[in-house]
């Protein structure tokens, strides 16, 4: 009998011993002390981009499956949300009866892609005097033919031409152009002469399309002509101070 009521007693103390070190497995649910953090992959986002969240208790354990996530106080299926919308979202998380703390993302939309048309600058150096200048004239007749894409403009050199100007001059200058005929397209590739044999040259300048865009719009008022440059740019600049 004394046998049995030692074994008895030994069994029960072996299950409270059990008992309590189960509940010490549970500590980190049921004390008060646990806090919670959320995080987010991305809080700065396009729309249709996804976003993952993670939250992690104060002992550095995910608990994302354990746990419900707020959109702006709807919960949401699991830790991952895709913002189709633009504005911004407030996001929060709970974990048994614990809310953690509110992230905010900003949702954007992706900038709209404008395409203007892409033209080609001709610049023809000639001069009134100049025999053999007629022939870059004609050229830009044969490129006239073909596109209506080219923009050219004469300056004349030298000489006593009456249409001399001294920014057309100075440009010539700049550029060494020191004989006439000569041709320059989009300032920067020489126009290989005969120019009326290569007008190729100029059509192969042509883009499909320009990502900046530049009008001149001319008015006279009161004998003055008065000029305004409107231009456009599809993206977004950064703010100047």
């Amino acid at each position: 009998m004394k046998k049995n009521l030692i074994l008895c007693y030994f069994t029960v103390l072996t299950l409270l011993s059990s008992c309590t070190k189960t509940e010490s497995d549970f500590e980190e649910i049921t004390n008060p002390q646990t806090t919670i953090t959320l995080a987010a992959s991305q809080s700065n986002v396009l729309t249709g981009t996804t976003v993952i969240f993670t939250l992690t208790t104060s002992s550095g354990n995910n608990v994302n499956n354990l746990s419900v996530f707020f959109v702006n106080g709807t919960a949401i299926s699991g830790n991952i949300h895709t913002f189709t919308t633009s504005g911004t979202y407030t996001v929060k998380a709970e974990y048994q009866s614990i809310t953690s703390n509110e992230l905010q993302v900003i949702v954007t939309n992706p900038p709209t892609t404008t395409q203007f048309v892409n033209r080609v600058l001709v610049e023809e150096y000639s001069g009134t005097w100049c025999g053999n200048c007629p022939r870059i004239l004609y050229a830009t007749e044969l490129l006239k033919q073909q596109t209506d894409k080219e923009v050219s403009v004469q300056i004349h050199l030298f000489g006593n031409d009456p249409f001399i100007t001294t920014q057309g001059n100075q440009l010539a200058s700049s550029l060494g152009i020191n004989g006439v005929p000569a041709g320059r397209i989009n300032r920067t590739i020489n126009w290989t002469g005969p120019q009326y044999q290569n007008v190729n040259q100029v059509l192969a300048e042509i883009k499909p399309s320009s990502d900046a865009g530049l009008a001149i719009n001319s008015t006279v008022v009161n004998g003055t002509k008065m000029q305004q440059l409107p231009w456009a740019l599809p993206i977004q600049l950064p703010q100047l101070n």
